[in-house]
């Protein structure tokens, strides 16, 4: 099991505000699924989440 905690900043250590988010993305079939923690649900975070992912 993996907790999604919020982001902290490098270079104050505090906390950086708003919610953690996890993006799902799943196979066709719904067998395997590719989970990743997000800071924000934006549109360049959500892309820059699914360019990370080879076949996306």
């Amino acid at each position: 099991m993996q907790v999604v905690t919020p982001a902290i900043d490098p270079d104050t250590g505090e906390l950086i505000p708003g919610s953690p988010h996890v993006l799902a993305t799943r196979t066709p079939d719904e067998r395997l699924a590719w989970l990743t923690g997000l800071t924000s649900r934006s549109y360049d975070t959500v892309t820059a989440a699914c360019a990370a992912s080879p076949g996306i």
